[in-house]
């Protein structure tokens, strides 16, 4: 039996919109919905429908979207914390954590994200604290970032020390000069305090 030719547009038609709707309602549940409304509204739910923020950008570029690694050594045992720039609904939540050793990058860990504040954490107990490693971070098929996990400066005399803190809430530009004084400095360990400093 032959349809019209309406009938057969029409039920392609209905077909299309049945098919986008249930697409948009699986996106629309494939994020955690955060507990909290007036806090950090520029990465939390369905940020990726917002505008561009004046303080900051939120949609980089895929493979840029690890935002940096902070870590630190104490008693044999490594703790790294992963940021990760908000990901998008169908987005791998899960990174990877490389040591370069042996003449190559070898994977240790992958640790899930944290979708309310985008981070991942990783924990390695036995860590040798008297070398300094290279470390990767991976995410998805592109998103890199690298670092060094530095040996514990427990033989130096003196310990070189960056001490940042919060910068003002009216200056959004970018902090190049800090980054480039504080690589030309080369300290063995770096202080971070998240308020005012007396």
């Amino acid at each position: 039996m032959i349809l019209p030719k309406f009938i057969n547009q029409f039920l392609l038609l209905s077909l299309s919109v049945l098919l986008f709707y249930s697409c948009q309602q699986e996106s629309e549940k494939s994020y955690l919905k955060s507990p909290f409304t007036k806090l950090d509204t520029l990465s939390t739910n369905d940020w990726w429908k917002r505008g561009v923020s004046k303080i900051i950008d939120m949609k980089v570029d895929r493979d840029k979207v690890i935002a940096f690694g902070i870590y630190t050594t104490s008693n044999n045992t490594l703790k790294l914390s992963a940021q990760l720039f908000p990901l998008y609904p169908k987005e791998t939540r899960s990174v990877t954590l490389a040591i370069y050793q042996n003449d190559r990058w070898e994977q240790v860990q992958t640790q899930e994200v944290n979708e309310l504040g985008w981070s991942a954490q990783f924990r390695i107990e036995n860590w040798d604290m008297n070398q300094s490693f290279r470390y990767k971070l991976l995410h998805g098929p592109s998103a890199s970032f690298e670092g060094l996990i530095r040996k514990d400066p427990i033989n130096k005399k003196e310990i070189k020390l960056a001490a940042l803190s919060c910068n003002s809430n009216k200056d959004r530009g970018d902090r190049e000069n800090y980054v480039n004084n504080i690589n030309a400095l080369r300290p063995g360990s770096s202080f971070f305090c998240w308020g005012s400093v007396l």
